[in-house]
């Protein structure tokens, strides 16, 4: 029979790790334990024991919290230092030192998180609303349905005192520019080639603040004005990017930010630059993640959670899978008819990779009678990227599985299934294959219609 234990026993078995019962008495202690770097904090100890004074455990567990609060805060303190400067020396003094000084230093002032969006309701211009929680930011439309999701950014706020020498003088020169943007120095037109730019292309608040990040990386790691900028200035900050993990083509996006405006600039009239110090900064690593197509367990678990998705990456999710089209050309579809089939066009037909498929029997459900006009209410940007935190949502983690894995996917479906060649270029598309083929030399729409339906099954044979 089992051994029945006390109502106090069984409270203690369920209290958390950290509280701890001595040997022989039934009174009850606090028990700590911390990594190398901060024990010289609490006179060189590994563990630390605080005696509570009670054998109620469920006493116990509430004079422990101050203390439990404590102890996970000297330990995010630490994390978070170790996250700043990791494996460096400042100062002269080495890692370990200077780790429990920027410790100390962030117990004492503290850190503070600053949120894109604060938390809470805000009623926006345009009619619609925002909702903010510490992890989610939710746009309401004026049909009071939510429009649009998306995670809530934040920095935190960290003392200069524990940054080391570069992130020191990193923030004091975005402190600087910020300064600089209030009240305008003469002669100073660096940033306002990117204000121009930002207006005349309409560009979201988001692009504005990466590009101040870039742009302040840019001041504090070269300091040049771009009239007085050459390649290897450039090449330095797109060196700096890659020095810190990033890919070559995540960092040739971020120099873009620069580089676009510049580009924009030199076709004015008045220009203010004539050189672009990044149109060439950047060079081809090999480093870029391959994609992976998508596995059919992949496809049941999105499947299985196709009522998770909005309306917009449901969409998305179809046309990826069923077309093997890429992200942008689902935002450029026209709809034609040939001997009965609905046939969806990708591109303008004055592009020479435009092609021409038959609708999907898939795609039929979700799409008008008649596609005369736009089928999503966002941008192909926002959507990719909502679609691919959805899938991580998931399950599916894999990083080398995004949108794009759609395409793949089709193409060795096809490929699979013995596709000849010029069937396959037919359907996706190749530089190649130019206007004039597309509107009387291609294969009939007939012909396509079995292989297009064969892009999006389930392979029978892992069923």
């Amino acid at each position: 029979m089992p051994v029945s234990r006390s109502p106090e026993e069984q409270a203690v078995s369920k209290l958390p790790p950290y509280i701890k019962r001595r040997k022989g008495t039934k009174n009850l202690y606090a028990y700590f334990t911390y990594p190398p770097h901060v024990r010289d904090m609490f006179d060189g100890k590994k563990f630390r024991e605080i005696s509570l004074g009670t054998s109620d455990p469920r006493e116990a567990e509430i004079i422990a919290l101050p203390h439990i609060r404590e102890h996970k805060q000297t330990l995010y303190m630490y994390n978070l230092v170790k996250r700043i400067a990791p494996y460096k020396k400042v100062g002269g003094g080495d890692e370990e030192e200077y780790m429990r000084a920027a410790v100390v230093e962030l117990l004492r002032n503290g850190v503070r998180k600053d949120f894109l969006h604060m938390p809470g309701m805000k009623d926006n211009n345009d009619g619609t609303r925002t909702f903010a929680t510490e992890t989610e930011v939710f746009t309401i439309g004026a049909d009071g349905k939510v429009a649009e999701t998306k995670p809530n950014d934040w920095t935190v706020k960290v003392p200069v005192s524990v940054l080391t020498k570069d992130e020191a003088e990193s923030a004091v020169a975005t402190e600087r520019r910020a300064v600089r943007l209030g009240v305008k120095e003469p002669g100073d037109t660096d940033w306002d080639v990117i204000e121009s730019y930002i207006e005349a292309e309409g560009k979201s608040e988001a692009w504005r603040r990466e590009a101040e990040q870039v742009y302040s990386d840019w001041q504090s790691l070269v300091g040049k004005r771009f009239t007085d900028a050459d390649t290897p200035d450039g090449r330095k900050l797109w060196n700096s990017y890659i020095e810190k993990g990033l890919k070559s083509k995540t960092a040739d996006k971020k120099l873009n930010f620069l580089s676009a405006p510049i580009n924009a600039e030199m076709r004015r009239k008045n220009k203010r630059v004539s050189f672009n110090p990044f149109s060439r900064a950047g060079r081809e690593l090999g480093d870029a993640l391959r994609k992976r197509p998508f596995m059919d367990r992949e496809l049941a678990i999105i499947d299985a959670n196709l009522h998770r998705l909005g309306p917009n990456e449901r969409l998305l999710y179809l046309f990826a899978r069923h077309t093997g089209c890429r992200r942008s050309e689902a935002w450029q579809v026209e709809e034609t008819r040939e001997k009965g089939l609905r046939v969806i066009w990708f591109g303008s037909k004055n592009k020479q990779s435009v092609r021409r498929i038959p609708l999907p029997d898939a795609l039929v459900p979700f799409v008008p009678p008649v596609i005369d006009g736009p089928l999503f209410t966002d941008s192909p940007i926002n959507v990719g990227k909502n679609f691919n935190r959805a899938i991580r949502r998931f399950g599916i983690t894999n990083e080398a599985i995004t949108l794009h894995s759609f395409r793949h996917r089709a193409k060795d479906r096809l490929r699979a299934e013995g596709c000849r060649e010029e069937l396959s270029l037919e359907i996706f598309g190749h530089e190649r294959i130019t206007v004039a083929r597309s509107y009387g030399l291609g294969y009939p729409m007939t012909v396509l219609k079995p292989w297009v339906e064969k892009m999006g099954q389930y392979d029978a044979e892992t069923l």
